[in-house]
């Protein structure tokens, strides 16, 4: 039974603190997330990922720390954009660090407020988290320590980390309060949350413009010493292109038993027998049954449930040698034998395959010239191309134009004024929507790609409507503001530290994704 100065953990129920949704959701996220779906082999990661990511005042941010909040980022971008997410693409690794950093720089603010979850907080949130609980609904010591076994956490960096999660949810509340609302504001807000605009548009991206770059301009470029010094670095830090290994993109049902490696919850206390019966009648049935419902009924592992068993593309070094040997062998559409690893029973269903990828600097130099060149060049190309769809747009003879580029016009929806990511057009936009009319196409540049704008139709808010009581209409513009507040006091805290030169940040942990996609020698 896990004790905290006495306190007995499994007699305690969880008080108000729990009531912050927000820390409550991302701290149960970690609990599932932080290792990938439980047949990952735990070992060194590809990078050197080891030691201290980065220093903030007093606090360090440990590669374990990076690991969990790196992996639960991965997961959730990959959900969010599926085929489309590249973590370098995305600046993954620098975007947690950063994120990271953040944090801390706000709880060393807020403890230096006197504002800090105590060990009463820590306790009271343990005992509601659904995974460190036993069948009778008690906080399970044993499910705690396997958590941090899986996850490579010491006792003392998970309660620290809990810590300044609770605290930083402590603030964020407190925040949240002290935000006064006036009958004045609620009335603006509602004539703002219900009066719509829809923009139509016509995007110029850069990238996807059909450019042609002349031969003799790659000949050129290749000739001097600056372009084949940056032909050089491109290829250096764009390995991933050039040189991949093979990957298999499979689904599996892991039946675990007491003794295996991670077993958690009611796999813990079947036997290997009764697992491999379990495991056999699974692979009898996936031979004519659905594999992705299967899995969500019989697999143990933690994301079987919301992924039906699909664990993406990956290499083979990235998983146990047994479970790897097998799904490699496998045709696409096939489905494995039981196989036996240290984390149980699996079946694997194989549904994709990507071949082996390795080419030579010499072989893309003109390539990567032309790629280089494309790049340089195209922000002024899409630039020139704006201008005249402007002045075609405007007078209404843009279609042949438009078709020549394959260039499309597209409108954004009826959207709310207080909406903050415009759809199709993102939140950079904000500013720019407000002052468009009805006849004409306004220009604007957005990180080299250009939009040609103008309002398609406005519709007001409906003031008769309103009513000054609505207490929901009083809490949303709380929230929303307090949430401004609070971006603004951890952007401030940060200023402060990095004004002190406070804040120290391992550059091997910015560039993480660059250094995982680099082939194993």
């Amino acid at each position: 039974m896990k004790r905290w100065k006495n306190t007995t953990v499994d007699r305690l129920s969880a008080k108000n603190f729990l009531n912050n949704t927000g820390t409550y959701v991302v701290l149960a996220l970690a609990v599932f997330g932080l290792t990938f779906f439980g047949i990952f082999p735990q070992q060194g990661d590809r990078g050197g990922l080891s030691g201290v990511a980065a220093e903030v005042g007093s606090l360090q941010i440990t590669s374990t720390d990076f690991r969990s909040s790196y992996q639960n980022t991965y997961q959730r971008y990959q959900d969010q954009y599926g085929e489309e997410f590249d973590a370098i693409k995305f600046n993954l690794s620098e975007k947690v660090l950063n994120k990271l950093v953040d944090e801390a720089s706000l709880f060393l603010a807020a403890r230096s407020l006197g504002i800090q979850a105590s060990e009463q907080d820590v306790i009271d949130y343990l005992t509601e988290i659904d995974a460190f609980r036993d069948k009778d609904g008690k906080f399970s010591t044993q499910f705690y320590q396997t958590y941090l076994r899986r996850n490579r956490y010491s006792e003392e960096a998970f309660m620290a980390s809990l810590i300044q999660d609770l605290t930083l949810g402590k603030l964020r509340k407190f925040v949240i309060n002290f935000v006064f609302t006036s009958q004045a504001e609620t009335r603006v807000d509602y004539q703002l949350e219900n009066s719509f605009l829809d923009v139509e548009f016509v995007k110029v991206a850069k990238d996807d413009l059909a450019m042609t770059i002349a031969q003799d301009n790659i000949d050129t470029y290749l000739a001097s010493d600056s372009g084949n010094s940056a032909v050089q670095t491109y290829y250096d830090t764009h390995q991933q292109e050039f040189n991949q290994p093979a990957q298999v993109q499979a689904s599996h049902v892991l039946i675990a038993y007491k003794g295996a490696r991670n077993v958690s919850g009611d796999a813990s206390k079947r036997s290997k027998d009764e697992a491999k019966k379990i495991a056999d009648d699974v692979h009898r049935r996936a031979q004519s049954e659905n594999f992705t419902t299967l899995a969500k009924q019989f697999s143990d592992e933690p994301q079987a449930k919301e992924k039906g068993g699909n664990l993406g593309f990956f290499t083979k070094d990235a998983m146990v040698k047994e479970f790897s040997d097998v799904a490699f062998k496998l045709e696409v559409g096939k489905v494995s034998q039981v196989v036996e690893t240290v984390f149980g029973f699996h079946i694997i269903k194989v549904t994709d395959k990507k071949v082996e990828i390795k080419r030579e600097l010499e072989q893309v130099k003109k390539e990567i010239a032309e790629k280089l060149l494309r790049r340089e060049q195209a922000p002024q190309f899409a630039g020139n191309l704006a201008q005249q769809l402007l002045e075609q747009l405007n007078t209404g003879n843009a279609e042949q134009l438009l078709k020549k580029n394959q260039l499309k016009r597209d409108n954004t929806g009826r959207f709310a004024l207080t909406t903050r990511y415009i759809p199709k057009l993102g939140a950079k936009m904000r500013d720019q929507i407000y002052g468009l009319d009805e006849k004409k196409f306004v220009i604007h540049e957005q990180d080299g790609d250009f939009y040609l704008l103008r309002l398609k139709d406005r519709s007001p808010a409906e003031m008769d409507k309103f009513q000054a009581k609505d207490n929901r209409v009083n809490e949303y513009i709380a929230y929303y503001r307090g949430g401004e507040l609070y971006n603004y006091l951890e952007k401030q805290a940060r200023k402060l530290l990095e004004d002190a030169n406070d804040i120290w940040m391992n550059e091997k942990f910015l560039y993480f994704d660059r250094l995982r996609a680099q082939p194993s020698s």
